[in-house]
């Protein structure tokens, strides 16, 4: 598979990041007012099964953080089962919403695709168009992203935990806007309370193989852009964007990451702004 900062990636599980910074858009454009809404309020026209007390008491703030407690089994190091399941199911929304609490929400961290796609859909009730129509309008606009490609469930609903593809230069432009606390060349796209709360996540992912790719050295500060499992290495002085494509080895080879760091591919000391896909390349803003 050729890596060229040209060709467009699959960003597989860091497009549950794109999907949590869309519901800071809509969060910012007044469409969702708090993440502390009950889950189930959003889907009140659907017969659900399996419907408890645990299941009532889901918010979309447990969703965002994958502490929603519902059933599911989906390993980084293993077959994802429930992931496998809910493809081949003819509605993928039922299917997450009518399996069992194992455990209440809030208590424990469980990785889990479902949760940013239960997240897409209600960005769909929102706003009235697919998480990838919002994109284009608010984030990617923006941005000056052109090009991407978003799959959708049978449904219509842009598949929330995975799939994404997008150019590694775009990748690091949602880093950026992050490390400019929401702003894009002036213009405030997230609002700073967001930026605020994902720099300071309190979940405890109890999960090493994360920490070892998502990380630069043991004494950064981990932030997760999407209050997620993609994790955004967030020294104390940041001062640079780098999107790498690959992975040389494990689970996530073809997984583009995406990290900040303290200095540019070359060395210390080079200004803010500069986007890098592959060392040395430089991409000034």
């Amino acid at each position: 598979m050729p890596y060229a900062a040209d060709i467009r990636h699959d960003i597989h599980s860091a497009t549950k990041a794109v999907t949590g910074t869309l519901t800071a858009v809509a969060l910012k454009d007044g469409l969702l007012d708090s993440t502390d809404h009950r889950l189930l309020d959003f889907f009140g026209d659907r017969s659900l099964a399996e419907v408890d007390d645990r299941k009532n008491a889901i918010t979309l703030q447990n969703i965002l953080d994958m502490t929603s407690g519902i059933n599911w089994t989906e390993p980084l190091t293993a077959r994802p089962d429930s992931a496998i399941a809910m493809e081949r199911s003819p509605d993928w929304i039922k299917f997450i919403l009518d399996r069992s609490i194992v455990t209440a929400p809030g208590e424990v961290f469980n990785y889990n695709s479902g949760n940013p796609h239960l997240m897409s859909a209600i960005l769909t009730k929102l706003t009235g168009m697919s998480a990838s129509d919002y994109a284009k309008a608010k984030l990617f606009g923006p941005l000056g992203i052109t090009t991407w490609d978003w799959p959708h469930d049978p449904q219509g609903v842009s598949i929330g935990g995975y799939g994404l593809a997008m150019l590694p230069r775009d990748m690091a432009k949602i880093g950026y806007l992050y490390l400019r606390n929401g702003e894009w060349e002036g213009k405030p796209l997230l609002p700073p309370s967001w930026i605020y709360q994902v720099s300071h996540a309190t979940v405890n992912m109890n999960q090493e193989f994360l920490d070892i790719i998502f990380s630069l050295h043991p004494s950064s500060i981990l932030h997760q852009i999407n209050l997620s499992a993609r994790r955004l290495a967030w020294p104390p002085r940041p001062t640079m964007i780098r999107s790498c494509t690959t992975m040389p080895s494990g689970p996530a080879m073809s997984m583009m990451a995406l990290v900040i760091c303290t200095s540019a591919c070359d060395g210390a000391g080079s200004p803010e702004g500069w986007l890098c896909s592959k060392p040395p390349c430089k991409l000034s803003l």
